[in-house]
């Protein structure tokens, strides 16, 4: 019983079904959903965590990053169900449309216009996207 209220729980926020909506595309790190759902480190951080706890997430860690993506081994059919549910609510909600987009800008390098008052986060990505890459 108490898994399945861990489970309900976790789907009934908002903002976690607008992290599964975008980590349905790929995997992300804490920084890059904080910059597509515009919200702060730690929410993004106790999101990411509940989803976790809930078994929807799996993550890497990877120097200081920590990437999360869709758990597979969680049950095929379950983790199917989450990625169309997903899908089909971005088709339908403006907010999750512009999510995907940013993290779209994100993907492609363009993260300058996302920036706000992230700034001095953004340059720290970016030193270590491009420490990463020349190893």
């Amino acid at each position: 019983m108490e898994e399945f209220i861990r489970v309900f729980r976790a789907l009934s926020d908002r903002t976690r079904l607008r992290i599964l909506c975008i980590l349905v595309k790929r995997e992300c790190c804490v920084f890059e959903v904080m910059l597509a759902l515009r919200i702060s480190q730690p929410r993004a951080s106790r999101h990411l965590g509940v989803l976790k706890a809930a078994g929807f997430l799996k993550s890497r860690q990877k120097g200081s990053r920590v990437f999360y993506a869709l758990n597979d081994t969680a049950g095929s059919k379950t983790m199917f169900g989450v990625s169309e549910m997903a899908d089909a609510m971005a088709l339908r909600d403006v907010a999750l449309r512009i999510d995907r987009e940013r993290l779209a800008m994100i993907e492609a390098g363009g993260i300058g216009e996302l920036i706000g008052s992230y700034r001095p986060l953004v340059r720290k990505y970016r030193r270590g996207r491009l420490q990463e890459g020349s190893q």
